[in-house]
């Protein structure tokens, strides 16, 4: 059944969806960040520090009588060692920590480190400069604006300990001189301006390194793809020779069989011969241009066609094919004169997905599809059982195995196919049931069609 619809409808959201950029740009899967090995780095770095303070607080106290405050400086450093171990402990299961979470740990970090301070001569400590270090790892791994806000608390805990501390001094005693105070402002204003730096320099050099990386891991992924795709054109060119004879025999013998007279007095059977015939010049086909391009799309081969004489050559194609499969299309679109680039892939691209989705849902198929003044969308819904979310996850990237109910290659070639086209493939199990294959590709007015 076709039916044109007087405007496109949108389906609702599905569960578990496989994009695939365009171009082949897939998400590169690379280590984040906050990755196992670096938070279990950070937390041996900071249990370390936690008991080199609580080894100097026991020597100050005890060798260089110190006088210090050592309740509130032991409740703090016990809490610093308990909160340690439950993070060790988190850190032993499978899934990791947010950003979210590892920002506020940092925090809470850093205020324990300031109530530290506050008991062992606030600004005057010469150890102060520790507030750096939670800056300057909040700006190599956290979005730039948790990266500034943990710069900023840094800061307001170091001015904080400026005016408000403990000072330190030996039993008996007087204060420090206040002439010393100047050259505690001094390391304060040195202090700002160094966290400035790390909240807007590093963190900025930080974030275009990871961008650089993203880029660097989605070029090596695509030039994985494109030698896998290589070594697939070259197995097809081989076994286009191989079974271009016994495909030509299957010709010939279907055809002396239409001729027999037993199969003329049963014209059912003459019809099926018929279909299995015109079965085979379609394997002759894929099999010749297989051998000629060695499964690599050729651009030069492409031209230029409108997007509804496309469709409608497309559809009426696949349903001559399959004319037992019930194929309903609704083909809307708001301009009338749009043209799209096909070249010699796009076609059995398109094909191997209604195959795909009539294979799973013999009960019928929907197509619908639309075009604005960039892109045309196609969308084909089935009523099987949708896709396992485990093959959603790699499908189209890489070929799985038939058992997942033969998408594998072919949806692995026909992702590549769209993709080189400029266009994208998102696959996506629908609530109500059943499957949607989406396919976006470019397209270009009358007036843009001889740029």
């Amino acid at each position: 059944m076709w039916q044109i619809d007087a405007a496109p409808q949108e389906l609702p959201p599905g569960v578990g969806q496989c994009n695939i950029g365009p171009m082949g740009t897939l998400s590169a899967i690379t280590e984040s960040p906050l990755s196992r090995r670096f938070l279990k780095g950070y937390l041996a770095g900071r249990n370390l520090l936690v008991l080199v303070v609580a080894v100097v607080t026991a020597l100050s106290h005890s060798v260089f009588n110190q006088d210090l405050n050592l309740l509130p400086l032991g409740l703090i450093l016990g809490f610093l060692g308990v909160t340690g171990l439950m993070r060790a402990r988190a850190l032993a299961k499978a899934e990791l920590p947010e950003e979210r979470q590892v920002f506020l740990q940092m925090l809470i970090d850093v205020l324990a480190l300031t109530g530290l301070f506050y008991f062992f001569g606030g600004a005057t400590n010469p150890f102060v400069w520790f507030f750096l270090i939670p800056a300057i790892i909040a700006a190599m791994v956290f979005s730039p604006s948790n990266a500034r806000a943990m710069t900023v608390l840094c800061i307001i805990c170091y001015s904080f300990l400026l005016f408000f501390f403990q000072p330190t001094h030996q039993h008996g005693s007087a204060h420090p001189d206040p002439g010393f105070q100047l050259h505690v402002i001094g390391m304060w204003v040195g202090f700002i301006l160094s966290a400035g730096f790390v909240a807007f320099i590093v963190a900025g050099l930080a974030g275009r390194l990871r961008s650089r990386e993203q880029t660097l891991a989605e070029a090596r992924e695509q030039v994985l793809r494109n030698e896998h795709l290589v070594a697939l054109g070259t197995l097809a060119a081989g076994a286009a020779h191989e079974l271009g004879t016994p495909l030509g025999t299957m010709a010939i013998l279907s055809t002396d069989l239409q001729d027999d007279p037993v199969v003329k007095q049963h014209p059912d059977l003459g019809r099926k011969l018929e279909l299995m015939r015109e079965q085979v010049e379609r394997c002759k086909q894929t099999l010749t241009v297989f051998s000629s391009n060695a499964g690599a799309a050729r651009a030069e081969g492409g031209k230029a066609m409108s997007v509804s004489g496309y469709l409608t050559e497309l559809l009426a194609q696949w349903q001559e094919m399959n004319p037992t499969v019930t194929l309903e299309a609704r083909i809307t679109g708001k301009i009338e004169s749009a043209w799209l680039f096909v070249d010699a892939t796009l076609t059995p691209a398109v094909h191997n997905l209604l195959d795909n989705a009539a294979q799973v849902s013999p009960q019928g198929i929907l197509v619908k599809s639309g075009w604005s003044h960039e892109t045309l969308t196609i969308k084909i819904i089935d009523k099987g059982p949708g896709v396992a979310r485990a093959v959603l996850e790699t499908l189209g990237q890489k070929p799985v195995n038939s058992s997942t109910g033969g998408m594998g290659m072919g949806l692995y070639l026909a992702t590549s196919s769209i993709q080189r086209l400029g266009g994208t493939l998102s696959l996506v199990n629908l609530p109500e049931g059943g499957a949607m294959a989406r396919i976006t590709l470019p397209v270009f007015s009358s007036g843009r069609q001889g740029r």
